[in-house]
């Protein structure tokens, strides 16, 4: 009898210490998200999709699953509530003049987005699969902060209308680093197109891989030579 009740008590004590660790690994917010495409298979990669200023974690869905990729697909929603189902990463104001970030809310963004990538990698497959990031403008911009401050948890990114992030670029990267996909358009008028140059320049003196594309016809966008391209850059990342 006393050993029948050791052995209950063994097992809700285990039961116990492994909810407070499942528990434990929950950020303290937990960014509102969609998924796709799940599979609980521990060497399939993982895709998080960081949308643009405005719009919402649905935004980008209908490109990345049209691609037909075998990954695992979660687009976040960011905290910034804008109205009417918009919302931003971070603020923007803009004057006559100039644009201003703000980078400490780039910063705070940046940390959330990292708690919340852990425990979704953890969720799906035990933080053993490869991740990918893709975001378009704003989320272009974090997505590439993320990769480049943590490069070991980054196999590659997709920056679609993005640019470095104003204070990032000084910053060191350590290697492995990841692989890098641009997509700019030449009419861009939101980004303009020398801002892709600079982060252009910048990853190839940090000895970054990175594949990019200019396009003539392209404002703020990602037209369809874009996307194929883009398809094409992800067929060869995960082969």
């Amino acid at each position: 009898m006393l050993l029948r009740m050791l052995s209950v008590i063994c097992v809700l004590c285990s039961l116990l210490s492994c909810h407070k660790k499942t528990h434990e690994l929950k950020p303290l917010q937990v960014l509102n998200y969609v998924e796709n495409n799940i599979s609980m298979d521990e060497h399939r990669p993982l895709l998080f999709v960081l949308h643009g200023y405005g719009a919402n974690e649905h935004d980008l869905m209908p490109l990345v699953t049209s691609m037909g990729l075998n990954v695992n697909i979660v687009s976040f929603q960011a905290p910034q509530e804008m109205g009417e189902n918009r919302f931003s990463w971070f603020d923007i104001k803009r004057s006559e003049h100039a644009v201003k970030r703000d980078l400490n809310g780039a910063r705070e963004a940046r940390k959330l987005l990292k708690d919340n990538i852990d425990y979704h990698h953890q969720r799906l497959c035990h933080s053993k699969c490869d991740v990918y990031l893709l975001g378009f403008s704003q989320g272009a911009m974090l997505s590439l902060d993320l990769g480049l401050v943590f490069p070991q948890k980054i196999k590659g990114i997709a920056v679609l209308s993005g640019m470095l992030l104003d204070e990032y670029t000084k910053q060191k990267i350590d290697s492995p680093a990841p692989d890098v996909f641009i997509s700019h358009g030449e009419h861009d008028r939101v980004i303009p197109i020398e801002k892709a140059h600079i982060m252009q320049v910048f990853l190839h003196e940090h000895g970054l891989k990175a594949e990019v594309h200019d396009y003539p016809d392209m404002a703020h966008q990602i037209g369809q030579q874009a996307r194929r391209d883009l398809k094409q850059w992800f067929i060869k990342q995960l082969k």
